[in-house]
Formats: C-alpha cells, sequence, structure tokens
C-alpha cells in the first residue's frame, strides 16, 4: 500500500511543481499553462552586480511573460547593486530583497501593485525610491532597515501601510503620505530618529496604530496636512503628539493687505499670480533641492519642474514661503 502511495504522489510531482530554468543568468519559475514567469533563484546561486529583467522571456520556442519577483528571489545577494524591474512585473514577493546590502539603484516598474512583506528589508545602501502610483499596499517590513534613505514619497494610489514598513529607516528626514492612505499599521515608522518634516496629504486623518512614529521624535517634528483637516489630526494619537501641525496651502495666499498671491500647479508646472513686478519666485523639493527660478513679470511666473503628482513642493514668492502638494 506504501509503495502504491508512494508511486501516485510521484506522478503528481510534474503537475504540481517543475524545476526553475536558468534563461541569460536569471532563475525563472515557468507556468505554461498562463505562459508568466516569475523571477526566482536556485540556492547556493547568488546575483550579483547590475541586473536588468526583462518583460519576457523564452524557453523551448515558447514566450512567457514575466510577471512576478518570487519570494526570496534575491535573498542576502550582498554583491547585488542595481536593479532594474519591468513594468510587466505586478508583484514583489516575501524578502525578495532582503538583505541586499550594497543595493544602491532601484528602478520598480510601473506595473507593480504590491510590495510583500520584507521586500527590501536590511537594504542599507539604497540611498533613493520611487513607489510606482499603481502600488496599493505596503507590505509589513518592506522597508525596514533600510538607513540611506533620506526622503520617502508613499505616492496617493497606496491605501495600506502595513506594520513597521518604514521602522528603523534611521537616515529618513523628509516623509509625504499621499492622499489615498487609509491605514497605516503598527510600528509602521517607528525608529526613524531624524524624522524632522512629515506631510500627511489624506483629508481623511488614517486609521493609525499609536505607535506609528514611536521612538521618531515626533514631538520635534513638524507636520503639514490639508489645511481643513489641521483640528482632526490635532485630536487623534499619534498625529497630535508633533511639535506643530500646519495647514497645507495650495491657493490663495495673502501675501501683504493688498496682495494677494495664487499658485497653482499641475503636472510639475507651477504658475503664480498677484505678485508684484520682479518678485523673485523659486520652487524647491521637500528634501530643500532648488528645482527652478524666475522672477515675476506682468503679475505671473512660471516654473517647470519634474515633480511627480503627490510630491511635496516649496514654493518661495519673494520672502513668502508656501508649501503645497503637486497635482
Amino acid at each position: 500500500m506504501k509503495k502504491t502511495i508512494f508511486f501516485f504522489f510521484l506522478t503528481l510531482l510534474p503537475l504540481v511543481a517543475s524545476a526553475a530554468e536558468l534563461i541569460n543568468d536569471i532563475y525563472y519559475d515557468l507556468n505554461g499553462n498562463n505562459k508568466t514567469a516569475g523571477v526566482t533563484n536556485v540556492r547556493p546561486h547568488k546575483y550579483t552586480g547590475s541586473v536588468t529583467i526583462p518583460p519576457m522571456v523564452t524557453f523551448g520556442g515558447v514566450n512567457y511573460n514575466v510577471t512576478s519577483i518570487k519570494s526570496e528571489a534575491f535573498n542576502l545577494c550582498t554583491d547585488l547593486t542595481a536593479v532594474t524591474i519591468p513594468n510587466s512585473v505586478t508583484s514583489i514577493g516575501y524578502c525578495a530583497f532582503s538583505g541586499c546590502s550594497a543595493l544602491k539603484t532601484l528602478t520598480i516598474g510601473n506595473g507593480v501593485t504590491r510590495i510583500g512583506e520584507g521586500a527590501f528589508w536590511s537594504c542599507s545602501s539604497l540611498t533613493s525610491l520611487t513607489i510606482p502610483e499603481g502600488v496599493t499596499t505596503l507590505g509589513a517590513n518592506a522597508f525596514n532597515g533600510c538607513n540611506g534613505l533620506t526622503a520617502v514619497t508613499i505616492p496617493d494610489g497606496v491605501t495600506t501601510i502595513e506594520d513597521y514598513a518604514f521602522r528603523n529607516c534611521a537616515g529618513l528626514t523628509t516623509l509625504t503620505i499621499g492622499s489615498g492612505v487609509t491605514t497605516i499599521g503598527v510600528g509602521a515608522f517607528m525608529n526613524c530618529p531624524k524624522l524632522a518634516d512629515v506631510t500627511c496629504l489624506a483629508a481623511s486623518v488614517p486609521t493609525t496604530s499609536t505607535s506609528a512614529f514611536k521612538d521618531s521624535k515626533a514631538d520635534n517634528a513638524t507636520l503639514h496636512v490639508p489645511a481643513a483637516s489641521v483640528n482632526a489630526y490635532k485630536a487623534k494619537e499619534p498625529w497630535k503628539n508633533f511639535k506643530s501641525i500646519v495647514a497645507i496651502i495650495t491657493e490663495g495666499v495673502t501675501a501683504t493687505a493688498s496682495q494677494t498671491l495664487s499658485i497653482q500647479n499641475e503636472g510639475g508646472l507651477f504658475r503664480v499670480q498677484g505678485a508684484d513686478e520682479g518678485t523673485p519666485v523659486s520652487v524647491y523639493a521637500a528634501d530643500g533641492a532648488l528645482l527652478g527660478s524666475t522672477v515675476s513679470s506682468n503679475g505671473t511666473a512660471s516654473v517647470t519642474t519634474t515633480l511627480r503628482p503627490g510630491s511635496i513642493a516649496i514654493v518661495k514668492v519673494g520672502k513668502k514661503t508656501i508649501k503645497t502638494s503637486v497635482r
């Protein structure tokens, strides 16, 4: 009887699993039914240097669309320095790049909708991060221990930031949380001791654990929120613990008793109206980098930037400084 069961199990194996295939130095799990491929690994293989994942691979004369980065695919590849993920990929799995301590350059395709648990845990050399607009969920511990990050913008498409997503990001100073976020998990931004400037664009205060900013010295930081929501944020934990909570002003800014400024922006183009002739106008990124400057002529000044929708900009008109979000 045991031999019969064992033989039956062996006959099923080809139906439920197949060996990973090495194609151009990258291992893939191939799904013959829907012609898709997921990047994987076969231990003790280690990816090194710069890796560009293609949107499609061919094996045995069959084309496969690359749609996922499997769990632990690049885990502990400590000599991996750069990764480009194509638009065809929709998900990045559990601990896919965790422990890749030399990873400096990361390009995530626009097709990704979920960044899984621990996906980039302890990628300590990563200094910049662009999260695609299509992402809706940042998994637990997704960027835990990414000490090199100094500024993070979470786009409006994200609705959920799971537990400890950015915990222990020791270098993080500037954070922008998109307007679509409704839930922020336990300790999501815990132990980020340099955090000094936080912007939350959500008009309705997100459901947030009281420990979301624990040990991040919120009592020394500034929180920027939509003008109509200031009182709501001041009434709720942990938001009310910030040193100051100020309104994001987007238009109709009174500069003097006789002058009213209107600041409009769309697609990175900033247009200031109402400034006195010859008034200097400058636009800065949230981290203080100058993006462009001009002077007002006939009451109007325009500055074009490369900022993405959801980003935060600082517009300086003469001696007046206004913080606004990019539409």
